[in-house]
């Protein structure tokens, strides 16, 4: 299965896996994957990015 693959492949190469693992999962409603995928790409971004001092 590609999932064993995929999981391999990102422990091997992700810069911050040292900081927090990656899992890789297979959806369970699929028409829903790319808005959630791309809903965690937006999270990610907002939550690493440092928020100016106030």
């Amino acid at each position: 299965m590609y999932k064993r693959q995929v999981q391999d492949r990102l422990d091997r190469s992700v810069f911050m896996r040292h900081v927090h693992d990656v899992k890789v999962g297979i959806a369970e409603h699929v028409d829903d994957a790319a808005a959630f995928g791309a809903a965690m790409v937006l999270l990610r971004g907002l939550l690493e990015t440092p928020s100016p001092a106030i």
